[in-house]
């Protein structure tokens, strides 16, 4: 692969085939892509099924290259936005996907977030705010998104409301929470209120 844009430069060149391992076509799929129709094939000499490291703008960039690969292969993407998550894990060859947007992005698309990270396609989840972003989510969100919202491997704060008072305990343990509300019944609330006082702060 290192080798195929040197050859693809001659003019007499017509066509290439070329045989290498996974990573290496990878590092260079850009100039693999910029051959155009001189490439007619790539075999992956690997052995086993090579995963691709890419970014979700070679994704787009390189398809022609990439659709050249006539050998199993899979492709695992990083740079993806929250919005383009679920379409990106869905095309040929994706079996993982890294999200990096900012946390209003995030939270917006959580529920299908969930959906990937449920289906261990999605590996992680970088905010790109800048220092450290906080989620406004609620107490059902907390429980029903907490894989992907677990994936977040950046600086990150949750508040969290409407949280029922049997879980605020489980809610207040998280080190990430700094302030939750709960919304619950009198008699709910009476037979937590010990786990509720032991919030300290973080109940507001």
């Amino acid at each position: 692969a290192a080798n195929a844009a040197t050859v693809g430069a001659n003019s007499h060149v017509t066509s290439i085939t070329l045989s290498d391992t996974g990573a290496n076509v990878a590092t260079n799929i850009a100039a693999l892509q910029a051959l155009g129709t001189k490439l007619t094939s790539i075999g992956l000499t690997d052995g086993t099924t090579p995963t691709l490291s890419l970014t979700a703008a070679q994704l787009s960039a390189d398809a022609v290259a990439l659709g050249k690969i006539t050998s199993a292969y899979n492709l695992s993407i990083s740079g993806v936005t929250a919005a383009t998550a679920t379409s990106t894990a869905g095309q040929a060859h994706v079996t993982a996907v890294s999200v990096s947007d900012t946390a209003a992005n995030v939270l917006t698309n959580i529920t299908s977030l969930q959906t990937l990270a449920a289906a261990a396609t999605l590996t992680a989840i970088v905010l790109t705010d800048g220092g450290t972003p906080t989620l406004a989510i609620t107490g059902t969100q907390f429980t029903n998104d907490a894989t992907a919202i677990g994936k977040i491997t950046s600086a990150y704060n949750l508040t969290v409301s409407a949280v029922a008072a049997s879980n605020a305990a489980t809610v207040g343990a998280n080190t990430h929470v700094t302030s939750m509300t709960i919304s619950d019944t009198a008699a709910n609330v009476a037979s937590n209120i010990d786990a509720l006082q032991a919030l300290g702060t973080k109940l507001t």
